[in-house]
């Protein structure tokens, strides 16, 4: 459940730090989410994800679901995939893990912060993620993850508004 949360949110949370997606255009960062080892789990439906990260007093909450549905059985199927993909970060070499989005990257650093404790709940139509910090350290990383995440998740909406939907479908 825990690795499925991380990939899902890795999904659309594309982003790696803040400088990194900061230098990357839109559809850089689209690219990126798109061919991630891990996120390209979610392909299939990606037109149908929605993703919203947002700030609390101590910490963040995030949002991941499917906005159609009728392809609840196919969101499932790309969960779990995704989180079989995820079990296999650890072995990858450092040439697959370069490959990760920057979503992946900005996950995989929060979840190695001692200061921060995450929270994943599966909903019926898809997860949400409580984080909260412990100290000022904690409160730092969290705060510069949910800045890189909103970013990496702005430049993907305007990467999709910017595709004719025939590009998209053919992406994805």
């Amino acid at each position: 459940m825990k690795r499925v949360l991380l990939c899902t949110i890795a999904v659309l949370m594309l982003a790696g730090l803040a400088v990194a997606a900061g230098d990357m255009t839109p559809q850089q960062v689209m690219d990126k989410v798109m061919n991630c080892p891990v996120c390209s789990a979610w392909n299939p439906v990606a037109q149908n994800i929605r993703y919203d990260i947002f700030s609390t007093k101590t910490g963040t909450i995030e949002s991941f679901v499917n906005a159609n549905a009728a392809e609840q059985d196919k969101w499932d199927a790309c969960a779990v995939d995704c989180e079989k993909r995820m079990e296999g970060v650890p072995s990858m070499t450092a040439d697959q893990k370069a490959m990760l989005c920057p979503m992946c990257q900005a996950r995989m650093g929060l979840m190695s912060t001692k200061d921060v404790s995450v929270q994943n709940f599966k909903t019926h139509t898809g997860f949400i993620t409580v984080s909260t910090w412990t100290s000022p350290a904690g409160q730092k990383a969290l705060n510069e993850y949910a800045t890189s995440m909103k970013n990496t998740s702005e430049m993907l909406e305007a990467a999709a508004k910017a595709m004719d939907p025939g590009t998209m479908k053919s992406k994805m």
